[in-house]
């Protein structure tokens, strides 16, 4: 995977080479320190994925992602920027401090959706995330099969049998799948009473699709540890061990 970093923070650029250089299969084809460089360069190199600051000189990062046509991963100080980030079907959006885990995760993403447009457009170029039913809860508020994610176009119904795990991120909650991560500005308490049975919580800021848990282990400190289908090793509170060794039965 070719991939071109933004970011004008020296220290951020070197850190994330530094990351990249550990995932196989990936190439730096070039870097920028702001805005304006970074669309001729991007344009120029056409790489498979953006790693993409948002506050820099000239251009922002939104604005740069919304002029050029690579996969996009957001990696930011800031959280308020992620609706846009939404709007732009970003693959990730990632806050600094810089996770390498994190980071590994939002690449393998990058690499499945690229398969993903390849099957579809060898069918009948249909979405990948095509209009559902808007289906978030009855009227006693139980759950139902889709999350609606408010945008500035209406919103998106997203399945929940596509999610694979939700995590806390400041007055956020990002949801993964398997092809990208959706943002929503809710808490974990809200979101708790509109997630199907099976989307349980791990931890006080982590919910977990049971059907997406390959398999667990214990750390060496001896925390349980779930393997998702993604590659995310996901921790759980002790305080929820039982009930999630329960529900892996």
């Amino acid at each position: 995977m070719r991939v071109f970093l933004v970011d004008d923070e020296p220290f951020s650029i070197r850190r994330l080479t530094f990351v990249l250089k550990e995932i196989p299969d990936v190439e730096i084809v070039g870097t920028a320190a702001d805005g304006h460089t970074a669309l001729s360069e991007i344009r120029r190199l056409k790489p498979d994925l953006a790693i993409l600051d948002i506050e820099m000189p000239g251009v922002n990062g939104m604005a740069v992602a919304g002029k050029t046509g690579p996969d996009i991963v957001f990696l930011t100080a800031f959280d308020q920027y992620a609706t846009d980030a939404f709007l732009i079907e970003a693959t990730d959006y990632l806050l600094k401090p810089l996770k390498p885990e994190r980071l590994r995760l939002a690449i393998d993403r990058a690499r499945r959706r690229q398969v993903s447009r390849q099957a579809e457009s060898q069918t009948f170029g249909n979405s990948a995330y095509a209009s559902h039913p808007l289906l978030q809860t009855d009227k006693n508020g139980a759950a139902q099969s889709t999350l609606h994610l408010p945008n500035r176009e209406g919103g998106l119904d997203l399945p929940q049998s596509d999610i694979v795990w939700i995590e806390a991120a400041k007055d956020y909650a990002l949801i993964h799948t398997s092809l990208r991560s959706h943002i929503l500005r809710t808490t974990m308490s809200d979101l708790t009473g509109k997630l199907r049975p099976s989307i349980i919580r791990v931890h006080r800021s982590t919910f977990v699709a049971i059907e997406s848990v390959h398999h667990w282990r214990r750390s060496p400190k001896g925390i349980l540890m779930l393997i998702m289908t993604d590659g995310s090793e996901i921790p759980v509170s002790p305080s929820y061990v039982q009930s999630v060794r329960s529900q892996l039965r």
